[in-house]
Formats: structure tokens, C-alpha cells, sequence
């Protein structure tokens, strides 16, 4: 059964206008043969993503450091998702570009063979949900 988390409503709402607004994103992604098509950036080392990269699978020796585009890179009122695959044996260190914000924070942390999703608010913040 998944965790169940509790918040007030004032963050239920952002956390529902920066999925509303990845989704309005995707809908302009291609599709192949109907299926969403999105570019894979295989990654060894540090690494700054830039803003039309929206999958990330890093599989190099861990402690490297994958930064964010900045949240409003994908321009104004139109926030952003990125999902970021750790396939290493290690953790890796996902950080928010310049002033920007994941969660309050600088940075998080993505533990080894897992999965997190960032999702922007077209300004200066991330969200970040992890497997």
C-alpha cells in the first residue's frame, strides 16, 4: 500500500497547478506511432540539463550531480517535468539551477535504482516526488 501523506490545502493546490501545467507541456510533446515520445539523456557524469530534456537516466559510479533546467526555462505561465532514473549501484544528488528551490531546498537526494519526479512552477520552485 503506498504511504499516505497528509498536507494543508494551500499546498494540495500548488502541487495540483504544477502537475496541470507539466501536463499542458506534454501535450504539445510529439507522438511516435501514438506513443509520447520524449529524448533520453543517458548520463555518466555531472550534468546540467538543459530545458527540452525531460528524461534523465544516469547510470555512472554515483555521488555525481544532476542539475534542473531553471524552473521558468520553458517561458512564461508553463511549468516543467522532469523524470531523473538513478540506475547506479549509488546515490546520486539532484540540485535546483541557481536561486531555484526543489522542495525548499538547494538539492535532493536520489538514492541508487530509483526514480524521481520534478515538476516546476514556472518560476523558481521544483517539487520532487522519489521512489
Amino acid at each position: 500500500m503506498p504511504p499516505h501523506v497528509q498536507t494543508d490545502s494551500a499546498s494540495l493546490n500548488w502541487i495540483q497547478q504544477l502537475v496541470q501545467a507539466g501536463l499542458r507541456r506534454l501535450e504539445r510533446v510529439p507522438l511516435v506511432r501514438g506513443v509520447l515520445a520524449v529524448e533520453v539523456t543517458p548520463i555518466v557524469t555531472d550534468k546540467v540539463l538543459r530545458p527540452e530534456q525531460s528524461l534523465a537516466v544516469y547510470s555512472g559510479p554515483g555521488a555525481n550531480v544532476i542539475t534542473l533546467p531553471p524552473a521558468n526555462a520553458a517561458g512564461p505561465g508553463v511549468g516543467s517535468i522532469v523524470l531523473v532514473m538513478n540506475t547506479s549501484a549509488a546515490s546520486i544528488t539532484v540540485a535546483a539551477n541557481g536561486t531555484d528551490k526543489i522542495n525548499n531546498a538547494a538539492n535532493v537526494t536520489l538514492a541508487a535504482n530509483a526514480a524521481g519526479l520534478a515538476f516546476s512552477d514556472a518560476a523558481s520552485r521544483w517539487g520532487w516526488l522519489s521512489t
